[in-house]
């Protein structure tokens, strides 16, 4: 855990919301855009063609500021 980590990884969330906020207010968003790559993954359908910004995983995603991670493939086995 490291606050200056964390103070970046919030000001990155913050700063990919607006470029959200904004291709959603120019219409640019399509439902071609709803995917978990780069923060569209904040992004939610509603109905069939509907796409909407979904503020409580933004909010969520919180929780993880300052941490740094690694997804693997390794199985670790308990002992």
């Amino acid at each position: 855990m490291s606050d200056k980590r964390a103070a970046k990884d919030e000001a990155m969330r913050k700063k990919g919301l607006q470029r959200l906020e904004k291709r959603f207010q120019s219409g640019k968003l399509t439902k071609a855009n709803v995917n978990n790559h780069g923060y569209n993954k904040y992004l939610k359908m509603d109905g069939d063609v509907s796409v909407s910004i979904d503020m409580d995983k933004f909010n969520a995603d919180a929780a993880w500021d300052g941490i740094k991670g690694y997804v693997t493939n390794t199985k670790v086995r308990p002992v």
